[in-house]
């Protein structure tokens, strides 16, 4: 599973109107089939389809099933989250960083770019690239939000054993 966090201990992902409008504003489908040429499945879950724990029913931030984004449901988040900051812009955001490990892989780089032109096609908001080492990023994301530098980061899991706690608990439970 190849998956996106925010920090959600620093702005303006610290509220949950804003990661929604950034989790809605990418259209995961189309990504899939002209990034990676349908040699993934586009998902809102974490426990992969056919995996014991695996919720066909799990809903996104906009009550759907839906993998192609919602652009009006992104726009009507980021108007919320822009509201709760205060911001009277999007040029008011503070300046946000997708920090990932392509590893070299041009397919890896063409999908963080292909998200970042959805940011700002859909949201009007400019989102700055890392390509940084993996060993870097994993010490980084395991620091823990609070202490955890990164803003908006890529990873991915594969699990060890077919357990839903090899999908969450060992990802996302502390320490």
């Amino acid at each position: 599973t190849n998956y996106y966090s925010m920090n959600y201990t620093i702005k303006p992902f610290d509220v949950v109107a804003c990661r929604q409008a950034f989790e809605l504003a990418i259209n995961k489908t189309l990504i899939v089939q002209s990034v990676w040429k349908n040699t993934y499945t586009p998902t809102n879950h974490i426990v992969p389809q056919g995996e014991y724990g695996y919720d066909a029913n799990l809903k996104g931030p906009d009550g759907t099933t839906s993998t192609s984004g919602n652009k009006t449901a992104a726009m009507a988040d980021l108007s919320m989250c822009m509201q709760q900051e205060g911001y009277s812009s999007v040029s008011q955001f503070p300046s946000i960083t997708l920090t990932y490990s392509s590893g070299g892989s041009q397919t890896v780089r063409n999908e963080v770019t292909a998200l970042q032109q959805e940011w700002s096609n859909t949201l009007g908001i400019n989102v700055k690239l890392s390509d940084i080492d993996f060993n870097k990023l994993v010490v980084d994301v395991t620091a823990g939000c609070a202490a955890n530098p990164l803003q908006l980061w890529g990873i991915a899991w594969i699990a060890d054993y077919p357990d839903p706690q090899d999908w969450l608990t060992l990802q996302f439970d502390k320490g």
